[in-house]
């Protein structure tokens, strides 16, 4: 390894890090646009051998301030990442990746340098009392949102965060709590009570869920010394690097909460499992983002629990044909084949891997579980392509709204004993969706094909981004169901000469309480302009025609990027918190802008948003006048009420409407 001297900020190098007399210091920090390379410093260091300066006087205030520090502590040697490895040899680079983390472990301290950390910010004056947390400042630096900086909090005995001026702030253990809310990264770690092996790989994993690397690849690399794991840097590999981080943790682990990411999924609300076999999901997660709700998940063999009331019934209804022994995992071509035990609840099919967990995340409602435990179980879906027909194959759990995945349940504990059905079985975990092993994992496929998406001239383009964006919408509305079907018409032949508009519908299956949405795009021979519109199908909808004079004309709508939202549909929900039941107001906003590849095609984009919609109140005690419009109501289009509807409207319970019309 290659060590500045604090004295002169001169290069030297050392074996191995025990060789360094006295120890050396090390800095953690945010990388600028221009730092100093190690070509640069060794520039340097032959132009001052000439002209007898110090290159420490001429290095970057960086590298300068660090050399300052690190020598009023009494250490002779600093690390630094940005000078101290020589990036143009791959060899090099590759062996202080794979080091980087006994690197930090080693040294004597760490300085985190907080460059958007002010001193007076953080800690001010007495005389001054803050009006926000002294510390707010520093639990919102860009440094906990880098990636490499998790391994470099971690590894360290000592860490000392510092200001922009270099002004120590406190220790990771004077100020675990506060940096634990920030990273998620427990405060017992931060203040050597704990271990990293007390931790499982999901709960290490969701530590960098947050986390941000400017090389995608790095998202891999920046987690090898948290997992113990070395192997070869391919720079250029995407996503498959943390694909191989997978398999060697895989390899060497017991834990098998690898495969514990994703979300939730309520047990009866578990869609068909012969359902469309491309929402199924993928066995290894493509990034430590799909961690981020694993901060609570934990393995621990069932056999070794002091709990009986947790324990599984193996022993009652594993077949005696079968033995059980301890899980087992092996990577094959056809996929990886495990032997594990098999639950049968309700005719579905889930693997007990061993997890638990303190709290269940629905959505967007946390659900907390008696005695703080709750046992998770992998959804598991059969899957009848796998050439080696020798063993049963399954898939994990449903994909929807494109990049989200549901993969998990915590059933109650009284329906795991009285209907769960556990057998020991060596079965195939399927690694991806069917036939897309092939496919780029940097390039995800569209969720539907639009054949005029890749013509020049069309008269507008709904790009797979921008569609992908809107289904993302859909999914974090309250009001909206896990799944998500969609369909287009009237988008593969010559725009104009088709009779109708393009229409694309987005409808959620086995459901009665939500209607379809449509939005519409066509042609107006009259007024010769696109026109657009957005709308439930509910019975007496009109969505493949428009009206000329109520604005549909994407020329007469407002602002630069022609934007107008449409209110497609009212619902009353249950919110939570709130008393009573709120009405919702479902918005869809359209916008059109031009394409770069031709300006007279125009680009869609789209999303959806909910409102609160609540009755106006008097102000005096006077009975109030019948009002017109009874809410408020910012968007283009509103539905007139009744003013007996005002007197309850927003406490009606929630039930299913006789009239398919009434979906508000």
């Amino acid at each position: 390894m290659w060590l500045l001297s604090t004295d002169r900020a001169e290069l030297h190098f050392f074996a191995s890090p025990q060789d360094v007399e006295g120890g050396y210091a090390i800095l953690s920090h945010v990388w600028d646009k221009n730092e100093q390379t190690f070509q640069d410093l060794q520039t340097l260091q032959r132009h001052c051998a000439k002209s007898r300066k110090n290159p420490r006087d001429l290095a970057c205030k960086k590298i300068r301030r660090c050399c300052e520090l690190a020598e009023q502590h009494g250490f002779r040697w600093v690390w630094i990442d940005t000078c101290c490895i020589d990036k143009t040899s791959s060899a090099e680079l590759s062996e202080a990746i794979n080091s980087m983390f006994r690197y930090y472990a080693l040294s004597r301290v760490c300085y985190a340098y907080l460059k958007d950390v002010l001193t007076h910010v953080s800690f001010p004056p007495r005389r001054f009392p803050p009006l926000v947390n002294p510390l707010y400042a520093l639990k919102m630096s860009k440094w906990h949102t880098r990636g490499w900086t998790l391994q470099e909090l971690i590894a360290p005995r000592l860490v000392i965060f510092l200001s922009n001026t270099w002004e120590p702030l406190g220790s990771k253990a004077d100020l675990a709590n506060e940096v634990e809310e920030a990273t998620g990264v427990p405060a017992g770690l931060l203040r050597l009570e704990q271990s990293l092996s007390d931790f499982s790989i999901a709960q290490r994993m969701s530590w960098a869920a947050g986390r941000q690397t400017t090389r995608v690849e790095d998202e891999a690399y920046s987690l090898l010394g948290i997992f113990d794991l070395h192997m070869p840097t391919l720079y250029g590999e995407g996503r498959n690097a943390f694909q191989r981080l997978q398999e060697e943790i895989l390899r060497r682990n017991q834990d098998t909460t690898l495969f514990a990411w994703g979300e939730f999924w309520e047990l009866e609300d578990l869609p068909d499992y012969r359902s469309d076999p491309d929402t199924r999901s993928r066995l290894f997660a493509s990034s430590p983002a799909d961690f981020r709700a694993c901060r609570t998940l934990t393995y621990k063999p069932r056999e070794g629990s002091q709990n009986r009331r947790f324990l599984p019934f193996l022993n009652r209804t594993a077949s005696a044909g079968t033995s059980k022994g301890a899980m087992t995992f092996s990577l094959t071509p056809h996929g990886v084949l495990a032997h594990l035990p098999i639950v049968t609840i309700r005719g579905r099919i889930y693997a007990d891997l061993s997890w638990s967990t303190s709290s269940v995340t629905y959505g967007h409602t946390p659900l907390w579980r008696w005695e703080g435990v709750a046992r998770i179980l992998l959804i598991l879906r059969p899957y009848s392509h796998n050439p080696d027909r020798s063993r049963p194959s399954y898939t994990v759990g449903y994909r929807y709204f494109g990049d989200k995945h549901r993969r998990l349940v915590a059933p109650p504990e009284d329906v795991f004993r009285k209907r769960g059905k556990t057998q020991w079985k060596d079965v195939y975990l399927i690694h991806g969706p069917p036939d897309s092993g092939d496919l780029s994992r940097d390039r995800p496929d569209p969720l539907i094909d639009i054949p005029f998406n890749r013509h020049l001239n069309p008269p507008f383009r709904f790009p797979p981004e921008n569609l992908q964006s809107f289904v993302n919408s859909l999914g974090t509305l309250p009001v909206s169901h896990p799944t998500i079907e969609i369909s287009v018409e009237n988008a593969g032949r010559a725009w104009h000469a088709r009779p109708g508009p393009t229409t694309f519908t987005f409808s959620r299956p086995k459901s009665l309480h939500y209607p379809p949405l449509v939005i519409a795009v066509g042609w107006c021979p009259f007024g010769r302009s696109l026109w657009a519109k957005a709308c439930a199908m509910t019975e007496g909808a009109t969505y493949h025609d428009h009206s000329c004079q109520d604005g549909d004309h994407v020329s007469d709508w407002a602002g630069p990027n022609k934007t107008k939202t449409f209110e497609v549909y009212r619902k009353e929900l249950w919110l939570g918190m709130l008393p009573g039941y709120r009405t919702i107001a479902v918005a869809i906003t359209l916008s059109f802008t031009p394409c770069r590849l031709n300006p007279r095609t125009l680009i869609l984009h789209a999303s959806a948003a909910t409102m609160q919609l609540m009755p106006k109140r008097p102000r005096t005690k006077d009975p109030p006048p019948v009002p017109r419009k009874l809410y408020d109501d910012p968007l283009q289009r509103s539905r007139a009420s009744t003013a007996s509807e005002s007197l309850d409207y927003a406490r009606r319970p929630l039930r299913l409407p006789r009239d398919p019309r009434h979906f508000e």
